[in-house]
């Protein structure tokens, strides 16, 4: 998910999310903050489990998905955002600077 994510944000691509499991809640939240998209958590399952969609998350998501669609300021963020991703050093050009002798 990571890379998908890191590769979706640096593109400038702004999210409706709907995070399941593992670092999903984790992304879903900083991509929220960021003003890069909006998370739908599910609420299928019981409240300490947020991994099933419930009979009303479809019209959450779709609700989202509008939002993001419609308002620009999703978009514009998320080109911020991507700005922000293409500029930080990958880890090669880390490593090249940390070992002399690469």
């Amino acid at each position: 998910m990571r890379v998908l994510f890191a590769s979706t944000t640096g593109a400038g691509h702004f999210h409706p999310l709907v995070p399941l499991f593992a670092d999903q809640p984790v992304n879903a939240r900083l991509v929220t903050e960021a003003g890069a998209g909006l998370a739908v958590t599910p609420t299928g399952g019981p409240a300490d489990d947020a991994t099933v969609l419930g009979a009303d998350d479809i019209s959450r998501i779709r609700s989202a998905v509008e939002l993001v669609l419609k308002d620009p300021s999703y978009r514009a963020r998320a080109a911020r955002l991507a700005d922000e991703v293409r500029a930080t050093a990958i880890c090669a050009e880390l490593i090249g600077t940390l070992d002399p002798y690469s």
